[in-house]
């Protein structure tokens, strides 16, 4: 092999590192992008389902008649 070839070979190689590590980089950044979101999703249920708990509450406060259709505060 001339040197010329290693040179090259070389220049492949390390360009071929680069890119690899540019592609890890990018991998890092998808993946904190989607805790960052896993987060933000799991805050969201956590608020509704607070929500949903309070709308239990207040609606237990009424009573409700079929027959009249009507709604009564209790």
């Amino acid at each position: 092999m001339e040197i010329s070839q290693v040179a090259v070979a070389s220049e492949e190689q390390s360009s071929t590192a680069e890119e690899v590590s540019r592609n890890i980089d990018s991998i890092n950044t998808v993946v904190s992008e989607t805790a960052s979101g896993i987060e933000q999703v799991a805050q969201a249920a956590t608020d509704l389902n607070a929500m949903a708990e309070e709308l239990r509450t207040l609606i237990s406060q009424f009573s409700f008649s079929k027959e009249k259709g009507l709604a009564k505060y209790n």
